[in-house]
């Protein structure tokens, strides 16, 4: 197969489009002409997982009873973990993480293995209270069929359910990297951690509420399973839309309202989708400050603190990295022996602020970097980390 570089290079010409055919069922003729009461496979696949379980319940066949028995088994799995609005033709790649996970753990419950480990990287994450508890169980499940169960996890009545409980900290980033407690999930609501100390805290009700500017209405919504909504948004005002998972939620509000006001700025969990040379500071648009700060200090041009421009390496044109692209395999990347992962040439290094170089501040944190400069507008620039919980993260 192609490596990705290639097949991201291919993908700009190619264009997609529903099978005329098959009108997207993805099977041949004589399938889609099969019935079982009257519904063909691509009925079937089109079904959502609840409704098809019901479906199959009335499948009494000598023949085919049983095999709609096995099935039934495992869409049930699905329904109690609330995938249940899921249908069978969905593409994986259209599910969220969390609906990714909980249909790997739905697989390994219908397996015989045992004495496996499992780690799950913060499966609740976006999941309504209702299914966090769901969640729990099947976790339990899991490790009640004679497994371990290892999940990194924020959300209190995951924890709840957990035999063991780890604590990392005590802070993020440098100031962490250390276990600040281990044991039972009722003592870690009486440490003296911050996880201990947010446990015991009470949520305050929100006692003043702002007045809206005016409204954002979406008439006759009606994607996916939206019936014909009429929806008026308050706006100026920060409105939450919450329900179980699978009523609509991100339909609404990420598609359907999105598309009726394109100006609106949407920020949600995908990828920045931003350059190889993208870093953090570069993303806020701090990069340009710090260069300024440094050129105005050493009596230099602002460029040669750049490496897209005068101050790159030349072995690795700035990368820090050099690629070498295999046929049929994905490339192989190296650290560049010339810079040694810095970007800069030698030259730049010389010039200083503060008694740091410029490749001495890209590798501080936010945190840090605030007590070195004394620029306004950068400060304000570097300090919006810290107001989102992103200090640690180095420049």
């Amino acid at each position: 197969s192609l490596s990705e570089k290639r097949r991201e290079a291919a993908a700009r010409f190619t264009v997609e489009r529903v099978c005329g055919s098959c009108g997207g069922a993805r099977l041949n003729a004589a399938a889609l002409a099969t019935r079982i009461d009257g519904l063909s496979p691509a009925d079937y696949g089109r079904m959502e997982v609840a409704d098809l379980v019901g479906v199959l319940a009335r499948i009494d066949d000598p023949v085919g009873g049983p095999i709609a028995a096995a099935a039934r088994e495992r869409l049930e799995r699905l329904v109690g973990i609330g995938l249940g609005y899921l249908s069978l033709d969905r593409e994986t790649t259209t599910l969220s993480g969390g609906e990714g996970q909980r249909l790997k753990m739905v697989r390994h419950l219908g397996s015989s293995l045992t004495g496996l480990t499992f780690v799950f990287d913060e499966p609740s994450v976006g999941l309504h209270p209702r299914d966090v508890g769901r969640l729990g169980d099947l976790l339990v499940r899991l490790r009640d069929k004679g497994n371990t169960v290892l999940v990194v996890e924020h959300d209190p009545d995951v924890m709840a359910v957990a035999d063991h409980v780890v604590d990392m900290g005590p802070r993020a980033g440098a100031d962490g990297g250390h276990i600040v407690f281990e044991g039972p999930f009722a003592r870690l609501r009486e440490a003296d951690t911050l996880t201990g100390r947010s446990l015991r805290r009470r949520t305050p009700v929100k006692e003043a509420v702002r007045s809206p500017t005016g409204q954002l209405p979406v008439y006759g919504a009606d994607l996916h399973n939206l019936k014909g909504l009429d929806v008026s948004f308050p706006a100026g005002v920060l409105t939450a839309v919450t329900g179980v998972a699978g009523s609509g939620k991100s339909t609404l509000v990420s598609r359907v309202f999105t598309a009726a006001y394109p100006d609106a700025v949407v920020i949600d969990q995908s990828a920045i989708t931003a350059s190889a040379r993208s870093t953090p500071v570069s993303y806020i648009g701090a990069l340009d400050a710090i260069r300024k700060v440094f050129a105005r200090e050493n009596g230099v041009d602002a460029g040669l603190f750049s490496f897209n421009s005068a101050g790159a390496c030349a072995g690795c044109s700035g990368r820090g990295e050099i690629s070498t692209d295999l046929a049929f395999m994905d490339p192989v990347t190296t650290t560049c022996p010339e810079c040694e992962g810095r970007r800069f040439h030698d030259d730049v290094l010389k010039h200083r602020v503060g008694g740091r170089s410029i490749v001495d501040v890209l590798n501080m944190t936010a945190a840090r970097a605030v007590a070195l400069f004394d620029d306004p507008a950068l400060l304000r620039k570097l300090r919006t980390l810290d107001a989102v919980g992103l200090t640690y993260l180095t420049l």
